[in-house]
């Protein structure tokens, strides 16, 4: 049968694992040639995006945050609220997650009012955790004894009820709500993965 094909030619020889019958030319296959400059480069050779240091991130909570619950070190998720273009290009998407961290809290009490800061740890960019150096946020209820300034000294920080039992004035705390917007920017370039 294999006759039968030779005379037709359907039966090819190859040489080098080609077959002899692809063309005139008989050019040995490119794999051992040298790099064309000229091509694009490998995946892992692209540019990452560059972010530049002192660019906003405007995120809002996934969850809410106080000063009464919050301690140093409790982790939060957050979401970005405006996209980042580089260019003409979205780099980072409105709702991309971003994780942050409270830096310091303080519950309020008698004395003092309670504060808040916070600062983003990280962002997730192509299914990959980049960190994030970011500037933090800050946050403290003014007192209440600038606003009672005008009382009495005994009735700054107590208040009495109506069985005329005496309590102590607590200062304000500070709350941010899901709905609250929070902008960070960026101290150090952001380098993100293609």
């Amino acid at each position: 049968m294999c006759a039968t094909l030779a005379a037709t030619e359907a039966c090819s020889r190859q040489v080098n694992g080609v077959p002899s019958n692809l063309g005139a030319t008989n050019s040995a296959l490119p794999f051992g040639a040298a790099p064309n400059p000229a091509h694009l480069p490998a995946t892992s050779e692209l540019p990452a995006l560059l972010i530049p240091a002192g660019t906003p991130l405007v995120i809002s909570l996934q969850s809410s945050l106080s000063s009464t619950k919050a301690h140093p070190g409790d982790i939060f998720q957050a979401v970005l609220e405006e996209a980042i273009t580089n260019s003409t290009r979205v780099v980072l998407a409105r709702g991309t997650l971003v994780n942050g961290s409270v830096l310091a809290a303080k519950s309020a009490d008698a004395a003092e009012p309670g504060y808040l800061r916070l600062g983003l740890a990280s962002i997730l960019v192509n299914h990959r955790t980049v960190e994030l150096h970011t500037s933090s946020v800050f946050a403290k209820r003014r007192s209440l004894l600038n606003e009672t300034l005008q009382a009495p000294p005994p009735a700054r920080l107590q208040t009495v009820n109506d069985a005329g039992e005496v309590s102590k004035l607590k200062q304000p705390d500070v709350e941010f709500s899901t709905t609250h917007r929070l902008t960070f920017r960026l101290l150090k370039s952001l380098s993100l993965p293609q």
